[in-house]
Order: structure tokens, then C-alpha cells, then sequence
């Protein structure tokens, strides 16, 4: 059992302050950070593994894209090496942890310590090879005693690409260490993205590991020496430069949630500086895109709907024009294991995975209430599409329910069609017929219980003009190929 330092948690401060006992607070947050230690620690090696895995399938895919790209296939090559690299020195961290690290944190977390510093919402747990740096928010293994790596970065994507890029992820990642660009990263495709963006001399360090309650990730500290600030951002006025440097913010810090069910797509932007944010509210003002900015602890930009697939659509259609190059590589970094965000940018699509076209509107098939289908729509709006319905189909019955959002007050009307009524219209409507049966099934495949599967074949059969009708029934074209073969490419190692 060791001393306990508290106040400033700094190693400098460290030797000036006094010895305290342990008190009750802090033995119940050595306890908790047992608690979520033991509780993950399990998983290291296979979080060492799926790094290296990533790494080893990017080097074979660049060496594969240099046979598209001729012209640039040089720089393609030397950047597979120096991903090479960084699989060699990711793999000496995985050892040097399994042989010093390791056994170090297992005395730590069982009280054989010597130093705890206490901040006032953090604690470090202090050993020779490994420090603890516990907050409420997280957890983080520190790895001390191997250094990190130095390598000269081949370029490999267009100026252009790393100008626009490099400004949104400094604006929300990126910061300046000593006169360099830098950041610190839990994502392994973002860490390959800041050395695209800066060529040149560039310090990998991989500093420790994050544990959370989503899991364990490798940390990434990088510096890049011969890199630009890029922080000219008033020199962008082009409208697809400035839908690509907020896609890069949003990668940086923001989330990103495609359509799902009866929930919209969702793009948000999170900060503290307030000089910041007004500025990339500027920009969405510039874009035309509504958004709804919440001020809390820290500020949000929210973006939503055909917002949300209008800011992935304008960036992703820049870069596929200005940089192919760097298209295909973020579709590949896409299918990393922590490639979720990044994935999700690339399906901000206004209609949802398990919606039909009807009458101009995308209605969600809901098989989870009811067989139904359903949409919002504005008031005013609602009306026309209720008539238009009963136009079409006869004297059907639609329910409409009206909401206020609690947020803005906004007024929209929930339209329901529902078991019944939607019976009739796919008899009397072949197309939409097909485009049911053609969700059915996709909701079929994703189902993940046995109790979801054989409700939705029940539906199946009301929908299908011949009894007995399965998912095994449903034609390969009305199973949403494009978004089949999108997820496929997607899909991590793991789901495949």
C-alpha cells in the first residue's frame, strides 16, 4: 500500500506536496477503477490484434490500388511501407505490454503501489511501466518505457484534400504541440488519415489504451513535424470545400447516426470553444443546411433528416470528383473495426434502410407496433397526403396524430397506415407490393431473434399473392442489392 498525493496530479508538483492516508473517497475509486480494469482486461490482446489486422489488410489493399492509380503508384507503394512500419512497432508495443505492462497493472489494481495522485475528479495509479488515469468518463492504461516510432510520410492523397481536411480536424482534434501540428486519437482510421494529410517527418506513438463500457481501443498520439497548422479557414468560400472541412470536423468531434426505423439521420457536432462552434455555424449557414444548436456543458450542432444526407452527399461527391484517390481509401478505412463513424457517414441517406416511396414520401415499414407503415410530415403537409392516399386506394383508413417537439414547439403530424389498410393497397398496387416485400425480407435477414423472423413471415404471407410465401421466396432484386452489397463492403472482418 502506498502514499497518496493530492491536489495538482502533475509529477512535477508531485514532489512537493505531502503524504496523505487514503481516505474513504479514495478507496472507493480505486475500487471502481478495479472494477473496470478487471472487468475488460481480458480483451487487450484481441484489441492488439484487430489493430494489427486493420494495418495488415490496408498495406495489401494500397499495394492493390497502386495497380488503379499508375501515376501515383510510387508514393502508393512507399506509403504501404510505412505502414509496414507501423504494424512492426504496434506489434513490439503488444509484446513490451504483455511482458512489463501487464503484470504491472495486475499489482496496481490489487494495491501494490507506491504512488496515487488524486486530482479532483481524476486518480492516477503510478508504476514503473504502466500508469492507471482514472475519470469518471473513462479509463486509460498508460504505457510507459518503449517511446514511439519516427517515419517520413510519403504523400499520397492531392494537395487539395489535405488543406480542406487537414482544417476540419484541427479545428476539433488537432492541436499544437511545440510549434507542431498534433493529435491524440482512439481510432486507428483516423490515425492513418492524419498521416495522409500530412506528409513528411511525423512521431506514432502509441501511447496507451482507453477502456470504456463500449470496450477497449488503442490510443494514438501523433505529431506531425513537417505539418501545417491549417488554420485558414476564412480562406474557404467554395461551398464543396466547405461541406468537406465540416465533414472533417465531424469526424473529428461529432457522431454520426444514419437512418434507423422510424429515427432520422443525425449528424452532430460537439465543442467548447464558442468561437468555434459560431464558426461552423457560419458554414452550415453558408451550405444552407438547418441545424438546431443546443448550449449546455458543452455546445451541439445538430443536423437532421435530409440535412444530414445533404452534408454527406455534397462532401462525398467533392472528394470522389477532386481526389478519387481518397475516396477509395476512406471506403476502405471504412471497414476498419472501429470504423463505425465513418461508415455512418457514408449512409446519410434521406430514406431509411426499411422505408418504401409512396406518393413522393418515404414511409417506414413498421413491423415492430404494428404492420404498418408510417411517416411525419408537416401539418399543413399532411392533409394532401392523406387525400392523396384515399385517391389512390379508395375509401382506406388512415390514422394522423399531431405532436408538438418539445425542443422548438414545432407542430407535425404522425400519418399511420395501418394493418389493414395496407392489406388492400399492395393488392390493388403491384410496385408497392414489390417494394414491401422487398423490405420485409431486408428486415428478415437483420432480424436477431427467432420471435421478430416469424412475425415478419406472417406479413410476408399478406403480402404475397400465393400462400406459404418465406423469406427464401423474396427475388434477389427486391432485396435492396445496392445496400446489401454497400454493407458487405463495409462489413468488419469480425461480421463477415
Amino acid at each position: 500500500m502506498g502514499q497518496v498525493i493530492l491536489g495538482n496530479t502533475s509529477s512535477r508538483a508531485m514532489n512537493d506536496q505531502i503524504p496523505q492516508i487514503i481516505d474513504e473517497e479514495t478507496k472507493r475509486l480505486l475500487d471502481e477503477v478495479r472494477l473496470r480494469v478487471t472487468s475488460r482486461l481480458g480483451e487487450v490482446d484481441d484489441t492488439f490484434n484487430r489493430a494489427i489486422e486493420d494495418l495488415t489488410r490496408f498495406r495489401g489493399f494500397l499495394n492493390e490500388l497502386a495497380e488503379k492509380y499508375a501515376e501515383n503508384a510510387d508514393n502508393i507503394r512507399a506509403f504501404a511501407e510505412t505502414v509496414g512500419r507501423i504494424i512492426e512497432y504496434t506489434d513490439k508495443v503488444r509484446q513490451w505490454y504483455r511482458e512489463r505492462v501487464y503484470p504491472e497493472v495486475m499489482e496496481l489494481i490489487n494495491g501494490k503501489y507506491e504512488v496515487i495522485r488524486r486530482g479532483k475528479v481524476s486518480l492516477s495509479i503510478v508504476g514503473d511501466y504502466a500508469t492507471i488515469y482514472y475519470t469518471r468518463a473513462s479509463t486509460k492504461i498508460l504505457i510507459k518505457g518503449i517511446g514511439g516510432l519516427n517515419i517520413e510520410v510519403p504523400p499520397l492523397i492531392s494537395e487539395w484534400a489535405r488543406k480542406i481536411l487537414g482544417m476540419g480536424l484541427m479545428r476539433t482534434d488537432g492541436y499544437v504541440q511545440r510549434g507542431h501540428p498534433a493529435m491524440t486519437t482512439a481510432f486507428l482510421w483516423q490515425t492513418l488519415l492524419w498521416l495522409m494529410i500530412h506528409p513528411g517527418k511525423q512521431y506514432v506513438y502509441l501511447k496507451g489504451i482507453n477502456v470504456s463500457k463500449k470496450g477497449m481501443r488503442l490510443v494514438w498520439h501523433l505529431v506531425a513535424y513537417d505539418g501545417e497548422k491549417l488554420d485558414q479557414v476564412n480562406q474557404v468560400n467554395n461551398v464543396d470545400d466547405l461541406a468537406v472541412m465540416l465533414f472533417a470536423g465531424v469526424l473529428g468531434d461529432g457522431s454520426a447516426n444514419p437512418p434507423s426505423g422510424n429515427k432520422k439521420a443525425r449528424i452532430e457536432l460537439v465543442g467548447a470553444d464558442e468561437e468555434e462552434m459560431n464558426m461552423w455555424e457560419d458554414i452550415l449557414k453558408v451550405l444552407g443546411l438547418k441545424y438546431y444548436r443546443r448550449n449546455r456543458r458543452l455546445i451541439t450542432l445538430e443536423i437532421s433528416g435530409e440535412n444530414a444526407a445533404k452534408l454527406s452527399k455534397t462532401a462525398l461527391n467533392a472528394i470522389t470528383t477532386k481526389d478519387p484517390l481518397l475516396f477509395d481509401v476512406m471506403m476502405f478505412l471504412a471497414s476498419f473495426h472501429d470504423g463505425e463513424k465513418l461508415r455512418h457517414m457514408f449512409f446519410m441517406k434521406r430514406r431509411g434502410r426499411y422505408s418504401v416511396e409512396l406518393l413522393g414520401k418515404a414511409f417506414t415499414v413498421d413491423v415492430v407496433r404494428s404492420f404498418s407503415l408510417r411517416c411525419n410530415a408537416a401539418s399543413e403537409e399532411a392533409e394532401q397526403i392523406v387525400n392523396a392516399l384515399k385517391n389512390k386506394y379508395g375509401n382506406i383508413t388512415v390514422y394522423t396524430h399531431t405532436y408538438t417537439r418539445r425542443r422548438d414547439g414545432y407542430i407535425y403530424v404522425s400519418i399511420e397506415v395501418p394493418r389493414h389498410s395496407l392489406t388492400r393497397m399492395v393488392m390493388l398496387d403491384d410496385d408497392l407490393r414489390r417494394s414491401i416485400t422487398a423490405v420485409l425480407c431486408l428486415r428478415y435477414k437483420d432480424a436477431e431473434d427467432e420471435e421478430t423472423r416469424q412475425r415478419i413471415l406472417r406479413h410476408l404471407n399478406e403480402t404475397t399473392p400465393t400462400k406459404g410465401a418465406t423469406a427464401a421466396d423474396c427475388p434477389e432484386d427486391f432485396t435492396q442489392a445496392q445496400v446489401k452489397n454497400h454493407r458487405q463492403k463495409f462489413k468488419t472482418p469480425q461480421e463477415k
